[in-house]
């Protein structure tokens, strides 16, 4: 019998095991406020289990000789630096972490084109503030900068 340690089975396994606990996370939301992360993970969840399913049944024909972690210490810097975005982002605010997340993220995992970072970060920071703010009229904690530059200001 062969072994499944297949890093594909892993992640996907990962994953729906993260969609489990953060849908079990967002059903402690109040229903409007919970409509749309409830959405996300569902579909997260839904992605994850047909990655799970097509992980397995090419598990039998992938080579198992190659190591989980290409770079520990990469991996290892990754998961902090997520650790770390995760808690901070409400005490610095949302917009702001991840503006500055995302390019240090995509440096820590080996990417050297910082200009596409960069702008990958703006367009994605944009985007999420359009979609909370615009959209769907969501207020979110204030950004600790726009506070300081403002004094306290609304």
């Amino acid at each position: 019998m062969q072994k499944l340690v297949n890093r594909d089975v892993i992640g996907a396994g990962v994953l729906v095991l993260f969609s489990i606990a953060a849908w079990r996370q967002a059903a402690a939301l109040p229903s409007q406020a919970g409509m749309f992360p409830r959405l996300i993970i569902a579909l997260l969840l839904g992605f994850s289990l047909i990655y799970l399913l097509r992980s397995l049944w090419q598990a039998r024909s992938v080579a198992q000789d190659t190591p989980f972690f290409s770079n520990l210490l990469r991996f290892s810097l990754a998961l902090m630096l997520t650790v770390i975005y995760v808690l901070i982002f409400p005490r610095i605010g949302f917009f702001t972490t991840t503006f500055i997340f995302i390019p240090v993220f995509a440096f820590t995992i080996g990417a050297r084109r910082m200009k596409s970072a960069f702008l990958a970060s703006a367009v994605f920071t944009l985007g999420a503030w359009f979609i909370f703010v615009v959209l769907l009229d969501r207020r979110l904690p204030p950004e600790w900068i726009v506070t300081a530059l403002t004094g306290g200001a609304n």
